[in-house]
């Protein structure tokens, strides 16, 4: 799920995340006692649901290092697979942008599965036109969980590290899917 360039319809493409175990276009509802919440770092907007709340808080600890953490994400991504550089373009500045709208929305998104799944399915079919392979999320997971590690603090306990490994289990499952859907009936 290597992030590339907006789709057709200016949705940012990033990797993903959710608090929803296994989420499928059909099955994707929210675990007990999630509560809706605004954008993701607000105070007011932390979910009920712990696992969720972990997810919100940290993410908006990361979001507030900005530039920072996105480069963190991508040298860490790169560091480790050099050979998925090439699905990036040369300038970053953009594309850093788009990490943390695409996370924002996501995050935002886990108290309504419906339109989380939704986007989750588009953004498959999108990071598909990019020659985004199935076996290339694992590396964006874990260069999400190293930049989160890096930057959560104290907040990115084990049980924030489990919510957000449960989360891009689930959204990156939900993005391959859509994309091997998508395969037969479109081209690339």
């Amino acid at each position: 799920l290597p992030i590339s360039k907006a789709d057709e319809s200016g949705t940012d493409l990033a990797p993903a995340d959710s608090a929803l175990a296994a989420v499928g276009p059909a099955d994707a509802a929210p675990p007990a006692g999630m509560a809706p919440s605004a954008e993701a770092g607000d105070a007011a907007a932390t979910s009920t649901d712990p696992a969720i709340a972990s997810v919100q808080d940290t993410f908006a600890i990361v979001r507030a290092a900005g530039d920072e953490a996105a480069a963190y994400f991508y040298g860490w991504l790169f560091a480790g697979h050099p050979e998925l550089r090439a699905l990036f373009p040369t300038a970053m500045n953009e594309q850093r942008d788009r990490l943390f709208r695409a996370l924002g929305r996501i995050v935002r998104s886990l108290s309504t599965p419906e339109e989380l799944a939704a986007y989750l399915t588009q953004l498959g079919r999108d990071h598909r036109k990019y020659s985004v392979q199935p076996e290339m999320y694992d590396a964006v997971g874990d260069a999400l969980l190293a930049t989160l590690r890096s930057y959560g603090g104290p907040m990115f306990t084990p049980a924030a590290q489990e919510a957000w490994a449960q989360t891009y289990k689930a959204a990156s499952s939900l993005m391959i899917e859509a994309a091997n859907k998508d395969s037969l009936n479109a081209p690339p």
